[in-house]
């Protein structure tokens, strides 16, 4: 008997271990059973008593097995989402403008330009001629007046202008120069031929065959006084009169292979008076009043002991 309740007790044991606590309390009346039996079984029996009718073993309900758990299905591992790659952009070629072509423009035929025509030089007539005459006397008997002699000069410029001639008055001593080279103004100085001027001077004009760059004018005086020299370097401008430097403000030029030289300058050196009219431009020119020249710097003449040759036929 007592391995009977020894094995039902092992059984309940193994039972506890195996089921879970929610069966638990369904063996708790089996243990009560149990222990009942237990308790009887180990009690000192009553004397003569019957022996009891055996119990019917019991038949142990079966303990129902238990699915073990399913261990936890891991989770699947997201696979990296990648971001589909992005299309590229068509390359678009910048393409120029198609340009509109322009309507072929009708040309017109070239033209032959009209020749330039000069307008014919005035020719004065013989009337025109005799009154520049007769007003050249009245302006060389005036020349000792010079308030005469400006309105005198007025008159005779316009009579030249309605000849066709409109060139720079010079008057020397109440005579109006002639010249085949008409005066120029240059830096606000009036230039003139050298040899016409020299030639109303009453001076000579001489080339230098070793030096021809040079030209000497040469005023005579009264007996007795030195004469005047006047040299000058138609290449640098230099200029000395009686081997004393003088300023040369504007440079000889050549125009019309003749030589143009600075009046005034000129004139003062050889000691003659230059007044300026400004209403007609006209430059008047009168007798010597001294004969004598202030020198600037003394330097010495190049040319002074060269010979001077005379060459009255040479372009000047």
């Amino acid at each position: 008997m007592r391995k009977l309740l020894s094995l039902l007790l092992v059984m309940v044991v193994v039972s506890i271990a195996t089921l879970g606590f929610s069966e638990l309390n369904k063996l708790n009346v089996g243990l009560d059973v149990v222990s009942a039996a237990t308790a009887k079984a180990t009690a000192t029996p009553a004397p003569a008593a019957p022996a009891p009718t055996p119990a019917p073993t019991p038949v142990p309900t079966p303990v129902p097995t238990l699915a073990p758990t399913p261990a936890p299905t891991p989770a699947p591992t997201p696979k990296p989402v990648v971001a589909p790659a992005a299309t590229p952009k068509p390359v678009v070629k910048a393409t120029k403008p198609v340009a509109t072509p322009k309507p072929a423009l009708t040309t017109k035929p070239a033209t032959t330009p009209a020749p330039v025509v000069k307008p014919a030089p005035i020719v004065p007539t013989k009337e025109q001629l005799q009154k520049i005459a007769a007003m050249e006397v009245l302006l060389k008997n005036a020349n000792g007046d010079k308030v005469a002699r400006v309105g005198i000069l007025k008159q005779l410029v316009a009579l030249r202008v309605a000849a066709g001639d409109v060139s720079i008055p010079i008057v020397v001593n109440g005579t109006v120069l002639k010249f085949d080279v008409a005066p120029i103004v240059r830096s606000g100085r009036t230039l003139i031929p050298i040899r016409a001027m020299a030639a109303a001077f009453g001076a000579t004009v001489d080339w230098n065959a070793q030096n021809p760059e040079w030209v000497t004018v040469t005023k005579a005086v009264k007996a007795g006084e030195q004469s005047l020299v006047f040299l000058m370097n138609l290449k640098t401008g230099v200029v000395t009169m009686n081997n004393m430097l003088v300023d040369l403000e504007v440079k000889p030029i050549v125009l019309l292979h003749r030589t143009m030289v600075p009046i005034r300058l000129i004139s003062e050196a050889f000691g003659m008076k230059v007044d300026y009219d400004p209403a007609t431009k006209g430059v008047f020119i009168d007798t010597p009043i001294k004969e004598t020249v202030t020198p600037v710097t003394a330097v010495p003449n190049p040319a002074a002991q060269s010979a001077v040759q005379s060459v009255d036929g040479q372009d000047d």
